[in-house]
């Protein structure tokens, strides 16, 4: 898988990696943690606009700095698709992954409002 980097200024300081589809379900509580998921998206904070630009990494490969892994998880992706998406509605970035479940991993320059964060995903 290829990795991508993105440098970016979101207005809202949260972004949201889905599966592609048009039904898939939003955290309720996105401020609950640095991210939150639903069975088929996690959202995370980065750095909002307003401070600057946020860089996103996205592979399949660990960040070297184990420390600063701040989530683990899995979610579905039925479509083969994860989209990375801000709270506007744009689609950043879209990539293609085996369909079914994915381990997504997040490492970050903190928990609240990052500015890089580093996101490893992997087919089960």
């Amino acid at each position: 898988m290829p990795q991508f980097r993105l440098q970016m200024e979101v207005e809202h300081g949260i972004l949201f990696l889905s599966d592609s589809g048009p039904d898939f379900e939003i955290p309720e509580n996105t401020g609950a943690a640095f991210a939150t998921l639903t069975k088929d998206c996690v959202c995370f904070w980065v750095l909002s606009s307003t401070d600057g630009e946020a860089t996103i990494v996205l592979g399949d490969t660990d960040c070297e700095m184990e420390e600063r892994r701040l989530f683990s998880g899995k979610i579905a992706a039925p479509s083969g698709t994860l989209t990375l998406s801000s709270s506007d509605g744009f689609n950043h970035l879209s990539m293609a992954v085996k369909p079914g479940m994915v381990s997504i991993d997040i490492w970050a320059e903190n928990d609240r409002n990052p500015d890089w964060v580093w996101i490893k995903v992997a087919t089960l």
